[in-house]
């Protein structure tokens, strides 16, 4: 069987990363940063970049420059080193791996910063490939396609495959790749967001995967 990991939020923790890169901007702005749990909870929940502004004293016009802020800087190497993996995960992708191909998929924009990353986690042998986007021409992607499927479609896989991820973009990929389709809450979108998305299955950690494999080949 396949099985496609997404990174941030289903493999690793990413919460410190993004608020470190919320509170540099809002630092920067003269506001004043709500807390680390408020932070996350809203994020979660979903709550835009005015929200999260307007909570922290700055204007909501100042939206379009926190985005590009973010992007900016979420995928530097200095805010990498915030990641922190969730407990169990290089046992969980061990014992995988020796039984099925596991590949890594994500929408990062700078592959090689996540390959730097694999290597100082310790997983970059775990995985028989990784597909990022930007090996693709994203010029091309339609409005039913998202960066991940468009990704994929340029990309041999054998059948039956799960992916695994913790955002509607990941069970959407899913669904338009035609495959089965789990979410974990651990990420950036909160249980009641996800069922939103109607994933084939639903848990509050990565740990349970080896359940859905057994569920899936029998």
């Amino acid at each position: 069987m396949t099985v496609l990991f997404d990174f941030d939020g289903t493999l690793v923790d990413v919460s410190n990363k993004y608020y470190s890169v919320y509170s540099g901007f809002v630092k920067e702005h003269s506001g004043l940063a709500i807390s680390l749990e408020d932070f996350w909870r809203a994020k979660r929940e979903g709550a835009t970049e005015q929200v999260m502004l307007n909570a922290s004293g700055l204007k909501s016009e100042l939206s379009e420059t926190f985005r590009g802020y973010v992007k900016a800087n979420i995928e530097k190497l200095s805010s990498l080193k915030y990641d922190t993996l969730f407990p169990g995960v290089p046992a969980l992708l061990s014992s995988i791996s020796a039984c099925h191909e596991c590949f890594l998929i994500s929408a990062r924009r700078l592959p090689e910063h996540l390959s730097v990353q694999l290597e100082w986690l310790g997983l970059s042998k775990l995985f028989k490939g990784v597909v990022t986007p930007k090996l693709f021409s994203e010029d091309l992607l339609s409005s039913s396609e998202t960066p991940k499927s468009y990704a994929l479609m340029n990309f041999t896989f054998s059948h039956p495959a799960l992916i695994i991820g913790d955002s509607g973009m990941d069970i959407l990929t899913g669904k338009r790749m035609g495959i089965h389709t789990c979410a974990v809450t651990t990420g950036i979108r909160c249980e009641q967001v996800l069922k939103s998305y109607s994933p084939d299955y639903l848990f509050d950690s990565i740990l349970a995967v080896p359940e859905i494999l057994e569920q899936i080949s029998h």
